[in-house]
């Protein structure tokens, strides 16, 4: 349901209680503070939300930011706990 919510919502929401915005992130919108908040667990990590509405399905894509450049991971191939974060269901 989170991932199905971000995909949704997640560039029209905008996060307005000052406690939970990230100090980092200049931008409201519930994409970029959940992003923001993905570097404290992992530096380097945003998520990005795919669909694949024929198939009634929304996925996850993992970017991935290192010393080798900008990697796409999907879920499946994430292996380091990010995927409990936020769940899929």
């Amino acid at each position: 349901m989170a991932v199905y919510y971000l995909f949704e919502r997640g560039r029209e929401i905008k996060v307005e209680n000052s406690a939970a915005l990230h100090g980092a992130e200049e931008s409201p919108l519930l994409v970029h503070q959940v992003n923001a908040w993905l570097t404290e667990i992992s530096p380097g990590i945003k998520v990005e939300t795919k669909d694949f509405l024929d198939a009634g399905l929304v996925g996850l894509n993992y970017g991935v930011t290192d010393g080798y450049g900008n990697n796409e991971y999907n879920a499946m191939n994430v292996g380091f706990g990010i995927t409990y974060v936020l769940p899929i269901y």
